[in-house]
């Protein structure tokens, strides 16, 4: 009776192991041509996307940003969105955006016509909504909106330092810039050095070729100036999206899935400001975790916590949030790398995905009750006669 009794618990125990598990946050598929690309209108306005994001796509899952929300969600940084715009109506942006400035018009920074800045802000900062899976990287942050495209979506040297300028007087301690520029001017130099000077990381996309020309020289202004992280995007095989100059940093930049100008639904968009906003997001979580350290430290901790990759172009390699807020700083000494630097055997172990962590938790309390009532069951019906 007690080898059935302990037959019966195995029996139960093997069945309860059977039972497919949810899958693990982030690792959910795109499904292929689900959602529409952002489309780029030749007149009026981008609409409403009708379709809602179930699941996670590649990009979102690969960034991985819910690991690092039980640390910082990005609570207290102000990140500017320097592009056509950022408009609060989607619900995934609403109460995330200021009224920010328009340095090539009247007016606030707090509309998007052409919907490409509320698309990065939702990458930085869309905040979770129910019904899809879709989140930024650091939905606690806050967005500056400014306006530095005319009516097409075209920039200038010299917009991109009018806006730089009122980001910084903004209060920003981040700033995305998703699209450099051939060729400087004074002025950009100038609201680099003010950025620097201010203690604020700015992000910057660098420039890509077209067609079949051969790649840019350079990054482009202003993700050439050394203050400034370059940023390029990578696809799901590490290969760069775009032919780009050299990057500092990569990050995932084909086919995002983010937010449009109103409405629920959601579109999809590829390319280096793609991956620049998602490293915005990354910078604004350590940012707010580390809030006392240097800009200039905040842009070395995500360049030394990436992860490396083989193909030319990708420089430190994939940003990693979750490395960049929780590894831990080791001092000065012989044979450890210089003071300030991060090593990465230190950093605090990645957390489990909850619910696949209850669930197996769960399976083990259930096992060993089913093994206890077995058992006594059997010695039960051993002092019972006949």
């Amino acid at each position: 009776m007690r080898r059935r009794g302990w037959s019966m618990a195995a029996a139960v125990v093997t069945g309860l192991l059977a039972v497919p598990l949810p899958a693990a946050a982030g690792q959910a598929e795109p499904v292929p041509g689900e959602l529409p690309a952002l489309p780029n209108p030749a007149g009026g306005c981008v609409p409403a996307s009708s379709t809602v994001q179930r699941g996670q796509g590649w990009a979102q899952a690969r960034m991985a940003a819910p690991t690092v929300w039980p640390l910082t969600a990005g609570d207290g940084v102000t990140v500017a969105v320097l592009d056509t715009g950022v408009s609060p109506a989607a619900p995934a942006l609403a109460g995330a955006v200021l009224a920010g400035v328009d340095v090539v018009g009247p007016g606030r920074g707090d509309s998007d016509c052409l919907g490409r800045g509320s698309f990065l802000a939702g990458l930085v900062a869309g905040r979770p909504v129910a019904g899809t899976d879709f989140a930024g990287v650091a939905p606690a942050a806050t967005i500056l909106p400014v306006r530095v495209t005319d009516a097409r979506g075209k920039l200038t040297a010299d917009t991109i330092a009018a806006g730089l300028r009122a980001a910084v007087t903004g209060g920003a301690r981040v700033v995305l810039i998703a699209t450099s520029v051939p060729a400087s001017s004074v002025a950009l130099r100038d609201a680099v050095d003010l950025a620097v000077s201010r203690d604020v990381v700015v992000v910057a996309a660098v420039a890509a070729g077209s067609g079949t020309a051969a790649p840019p020289v350079d990054a482009g202004y202003p993700a050439r100036y050394a203050p400034v992280l370059a940023v390029a995007g990578v696809s799901p095989g590490g290969g760069l999206v775009e032919r780009s100059a050299p990057a500092d940093l990569v990050a995932p930049g084909d086919d995002a899935v983010s937010v449009g100008p109103s409405g629920t639904g959601h579109y999809t968009g590829s390319g280096n400001g793609v991956a620049a906003a998602y490293v915005a997001g990354a910078a604004a979580l350590v940012r707010s975790y580390h809030p006392a350290l240097p800009a200039a430290e905040v842009a070395r901790r995500l360049t030394a916590t990436a992860a490396p990759l083989t193909a030319a172009g990708t420089g430190a390699g994939l940003v990693d949030g979750y490395d960049a807020v929780a590894a831990v700083e080791v001092g000065a000494a012989p044979g450890v790398p210089p003071a300030g630097s991060v090593a990465l055997p230190g950093v605090p172990a990645r957390p489990a995905a909850p619910g696949r962590a209850l669930t197996v938790t769960a399976l083990l309390l259930i096992a060993v009750t089913v093994t206890v009532v077995a058992v006594t069951v059997t010695r039960i019906r051993r002092r019972l006669p006949g």
